[in-house]
């Protein structure tokens, strides 16, 4: 299909070209500045080469950041473009014997790449990678909040110790109560209607304790008494407040984008009980619009395949590779944990697993293979998910 291969090496502020034809003889090799410019010149520079851009695959690694802006310029230039995993070039490039890296020859050694493994890339025409983002946002904002909730028990336990078992920390009235009084001594010195009028929720249930079971717990408190720690407390319960509604944009604002770019793979994703909106999100996110030619790659990309060591007599099957998307294997095991929960397909294949003897991590492994078939076969198919057939 191609019969040009243009290899790029990014750095932060410049990026290195090669370009080889279908017989491996090199046409150039240049330099670009990451500008507008830059930019301009390297599309320009395949015109005396390779006029028609269907001829023409362009590939980059996956590199942090570097790669974004002139991937999505090529993008909307209709370039064909693909993105590599760095650990593919790093294990073709030992097969040369030569101990040179320069970005001269990082750009040449991911154009002879494409020559040789163009039939096994995915070229990405409408790359998800600001949803990508986005949905990595939200993790890493979900990350933050459960680090700040374990700092506040932290300082809980050094300021009122005793109010733990009375209540839930992370309620919103609760979150209230400690802005207002954060320590033992902020609740002693308050009457039972201030805590009332700060601690009745606006709407649901109401609090297990009562002002009055806070003031007796206070009043026999171990906790310190410290302004300073209380202060520290209050800015790190603001901190989580802003971050928990940050979490709620980001997730809506994740939502919406799927619903827009990928409505029908949305729908088939959420009919499996047990993967929501946010996991469903994620997961699109994150496998982008690659399109896999089995499950089993799938499988790969996620970095759940099993590793295996082999030579001569012996053969030693080890743990999961985890060479692939940890972001998508992390996404997997929540929606595993989930489908175990509410779906009975997904249930009974767990308790199957136990009964024959296996371990929960596992079990648990069976599981996330059963549903990246199961998702895969549906994707494919372009049809909903069946309780009825569950033979994958």
């Amino acid at each position: 299909m191609f019969r040009f291969f243009c290899g790029v090496d990014i750095s932060k502020s410049s990026f290195h070209a090669t370009l080889l034809n279908h017989q491996g003889e090199s046409l150039f090799s240049l330099s670009f500045p990451m500008s507008s410019d830059g930019f301009q010149n390297f599309i320009s520079s395949f015109s005396s080469h390779c006029p028609n851009r269907d001829n023409l695959l362009i590939g980059m690694e996956s590199s942090s950041s570097y790669h974004l802006n002139l991937l999505s310029f090529l993008h909307a230039q209709n370039f064909n473009c693909t993105l590599i995993n760095p650990i593919l070039i790093f294990n073709f490039a030992k097969l040369s014997l030569r101990k040179t890296k320069t970005d001269k020859r990082d750009s040449s050694t991911i154009a002879e790449f494409l020559k040789d493994k163009s039939h096994t890339l995915t070229q990405q025409k409408s790359p998800l990678l600001q949803l990508r983002a986005l949905a990595r946002e939200r993790e890493r904002i979900s990350s933050d909040i459960t680090a700040l909730k374990n700092e506040i028990k932290r300082l809980l336990n050094i300021l009122f110790p005793e109010i733990l078992p009375l209540i839930n920390p992370f309620t919103a009235s609760s979150l209230n109560l400690l802005l207002a009084f954060p320590s033992k001594d902020a609740i002693l010195n308050a009457t039972a209607h201030q805590i009332q009028k700060v601690f009745s929720p606006k709407k649901g249930r109401k609090p297990s304790a009562s002002p009055h079971m806070l003031i007796s717990a206070a009043e026999c408190s171990i906790g310190l008494s410290s302004p300073i720690y209380e202060n520290i407390l209050k800015t790190k319960i603001t901190l989580l407040i802003t971050l928990q509604d940050q979490l709620k944009k980001t997730a809506k604002l994740l939502i919406q984008s799927c619903q827009q770019k990928a409505p029908t793979q949305m729908n088939i994703l959420k009919s499996i009980t047990g993967i929501s909106d946010v996991t469903a999100s994620h997961f699109l996110a994150e496998i982008e619009n690659k399109h896999f030619s089995s499950y089993k790659k799938l499988i790969a990309y996620a970095g759940v395949d099993p590793s295996v060591y082999e030579s001569g007599q012996s053969k030693i099957r080890g743990g999961i590779s985890k060479r692939g998307n940890k972001c998508l294997r992390r996404v997997l095991y929540i929606m595993a944990l989930s489908v175990i929960k509410r779906n009975h397909v997904f249930t009974e294949y767990f308790l199957k697993k136990r009964s024959e003897g296996k371990p929960f991590r596992m079990a648990m492994l069976a599981v996330i293979h059963k549903l990246i078939r199961t998702i895969y076969t549906l994707l494919t198919k372009q049809i909903p998910f069946n309780p009825c057939h569950n033979s994958l």
